[in-house]
């Protein structure tokens, strides 16, 4: 690292990949020949039907063998009242020129405050994004 630690851990052969890059590949792959991806769908009630789930929203009924759910809360609060113990979180990252900076891999501090370093490829060069410093939303005023 291009500057002291007290120690750290090492994880050989981690992956790094463009998250939104990833996502719309893949959402090129599953949309169509029966499977669907749906957005800004609010989902109201669930229900499952001879082996076949029915998914309900204001004006409309889903039906599917096999539905995933990737939202970052979950959309119905049935077993375990997730919406007591949930909440926002709101956190930052700075993007910069790397010129003179030599970073090879992907960095996360222990304490608390969080933050976390990596580099990432931005047209034909890398960018270094230092992220970090959440907190709940609504819970910090000044944030500079």
């Amino acid at each position: 690292l291009p500057f002291d630690i007290k120690a750290g851990v090492v994880f050989h052969n981690q992956a790094q990949f463009h998250p939104r890059k990833y996502l719309l590949a893949l959402a090129e792959k599953i949309n169509g020949d029966g499977s669907y991806i749906f957005e800004h769908t609010r989902i109201l009630d669930v229900d499952k039907e001879d082996k076949k789930l029915i998914l309900s929203t204001k004006d409309e009924k889903i039906t599917a063998n096999k539905v995933i759910v990737a939202t970052h809360f979950p959309i119905l609060n049935s077993h375990g009242l997730y919406f007591v113990r949930m909440h926002g979180e709101r956190s930052y990252v700075l993007g910069l020129d790397t010129k003179n900076i030599n970073v090879d891999g992907m960095y996360i501090s222990a304490e608390k405050p969080k933050r976390s370093f990596r580099t990432q490829k931005l047209g034909d060069k890398d960018i270094l994004l230092l992220g970090g410093e959440s907190h709940r939303t609504g819970e910090v005023y000044n944030t500079e």
